[in-house]
């Protein structure tokens, strides 16, 4: 079973990115890969995102199946 949470893109690159949880006091790694694909252009730093977590031995939990979430802001 995944768990979906919310979070903030913190940082972006041209390959990788963070994702500070809104729910917890967490940072996630993830691939950009792992955006899904009509959302790859959309997503920027600050955006709100929802995404689950993968277990990753070497660095914790990484975030995958990211979907962009509308802003109401």
């Amino acid at each position: 079973m995944e768990l979906a949470l919310k979070g903030k893109v913190k940082q972006l690159g041209a390959t990788f990115g963070i994702i500070k949880s809104i729910d917890y006091n967490e940072e996630h790694f993830f691939i950009k890969s792992d955006i899904i694909q009509s959302d790859r252009s959309k997503v920027k730093v600050g955006s709100t995102v929802a995404f689950e977590l993968k277990v990753n031995k070497a660095r914790g939990s990484n975030a995958h199946k990211i979907k962009l979430l509308n802003d109401i802001s």
